[in-house]
């Protein structure tokens, strides 16, 4: 048995919860279950029905999975146009900075070939007949966040390649693929179904405690921060329904003192009449006996509760996205380099990390179905920082062409031919002329 099959029996049976000898990996055999693999994570439904009460994770994950959706996914190919493509594993397995750059130098090379149509940039843009095609990634990240695991399922043309993939939710996935039984069980409802591991692309964020078992998601390590907040919410909720309490209690006062029922009816009939509604209020009353009256309050700030629901708050945005405040509208505490420095934070420390989780796994996983030579990428999301562009062109003034100085300024090229020309400045221009000059004379 080698290696790679052992490993294999070994996560089938850390999926299905099985105990596994220590001396498994060695010279013994380890047998793989029969059955099917690991179920949901315990509070899967939750964390997904989660998104739809929670407000604050709602805001957080939807902002990022629709960060994540907009971005273009493109396909290069290594190859002159018109020679034979081959395939560069140094640019497929770059990290991000290192591929862009090299990318770049590939295009204006001639070497790389950007692909406009191809039937992997249909499967990543189309939508279902229900869905479009941005709802189906936007789906696919939501799942990815809130649980750590996303199954989409590869809708294949006639040629046999996968022309769409349709995102399946974690809880309907109720066991997962085993050496002895290679299929993902569905159910949902009524409906049971297995489908074949080679039908489905699985992405999960592995949980470190059983990295071959089911994924681990962000949203369940505030589960202890949402439920907090969410209770906090329907405490001041119930407050305003009243809860079955009343705010005063009147009782006669005295070691003796007792009321009649007939009297406690009437005190009450005589009270709601002469007090309940607003053009009652402030009326004094007049009773023949005395009485004792506790008001029933609470004080919320003494339960601190703004600062307690702020502070949750906080802790939901870091821990489920870790935005930056400004993009959410939170702005106590901001300024205008904050406000704009939010937008590069968010497009580098937050879209980026999980498209280029997305984009290892098109590439491992789904490019090998169409050609493995193909390149897959995204358009960046993080854009041009334009107070550095506009430093660095004033340092060379004459560098810049004048179309690209009209660009920065929002401007449209120029028409007359005259946008290619260099912008030289007027001392460096005079200093030109008088050496100029002084060569004809001599």
């Amino acid at each position: 048995m080698t290696l790679r099959n052992r490993f294999a029996a070994l996560r089938a049976a850390m999926s299905v919860g099985l105990t596994v000898p220590a001396d498994s990996l060695g010279g013994q055999m380890l047998s793989a279950p029969a059955g099917v693999g690991g179920p949901p994570t315990r509070g899967t439904s939750q964390m997904l029905s989660a998104y739809s009460t929670s407000p604050w994770l709602r805001a957080v994950v939807s902002r990022i999975a629709a960060g994540v959706a907009a971005c273009r996914w493109k396909l290069y190919v290594v190859g002159k146009p018109g020679d034979r493509a081959r395939k560069d594993v140094a640019i497929q397995t770059a990290g991000w900075q290192e591929r862009k750059g090299l990318c770049a130098e590939r295009v204006r090379a001639g070497d790389l070939v950007l692909i406009t149509d191809h039937p992997l940039l249909t499967a990543l843009d189309r939508g279902g007949p229900y869905l479009t095609g941005q709802a189906n990634r936007k789906l696919a990240q939501i799942y990815l966040d809130l649980v750590g695991e996303c199954a989409l399922l590869k809708e294949r043309n006639a040629l046999g390649k996968p022309a769409a993939l349709w995102p399946i939710p974690p809880d309907w996935i109720a066991g997962t693929p085993t050496p002895a039984r290679p299929a993902f069980r569905i159910s949902h409802g009524g409906w049971q179904a297995e489908i074949p591991a080679s039908e489905i692309l699985w992405m999960i964020d592995p949980d470190p405690a059983n990295p071959y078992g089911r994924g681990s998601g962000q949203a369940g390590a505030a589960s202890d921060e949402l439920d907090t907040d969410e209770f906090a919410a329907k405490h001041t909720r119930q407050f305003f329904a009243n809860r079955a309490r009343p705010d005063l209690i009147v009782t006669p006062k005295g070691a003796d003192a007792s009321l009649t029922p007939e009297q406690t009816k009437r005190l009450e009939l005589e009270w709601t009449n002469r007090h309940q509604g607003f053009w009652r209020q402030f009326k004094p009353l007049f009773l023949s006996r005395e009485v004792a009256i506790k008001e029933l309050t609470q004080d919320f700030a003494a339960l601190q509760m703004v600062e307690l629901r702020q502070h949750e708050r906080d802790m939901i945005i870091q821990v489920t996205g870790g935005i930056p405040p400004e993009k959410l509208g939170i702005v106590a505490n901001s300024n205008r380099a904050t406000i704009e420095g939010a937008d590069l934070i968010f497009a580098k420390d937050v879209l980026v990390p999980r498209l280029e989780f997305l984009r290892a796994y098109f590439q491992e996983f789904l490019v090998p179905e169409y050609d493995e030579r193909l390149i897959v990428d995204y358009v960046n999301p993080v854009a041009d920082d334009p107070a550095f562009r506009l430093s660095a062109m004033q340092a060379a003034p004459a560098a810049p062409t004048v179309d690209e100085w009209r660009r920065l300024q929002g401007l449209p090229p120029m028409t007359d031919g005259t946008g290619t020309h260099h912008v030289m400045p007027l001392g460096a221009r005079l200093g030109r002329l008088r050496d100029e000059a002084d060569i004809r004379d001599d």
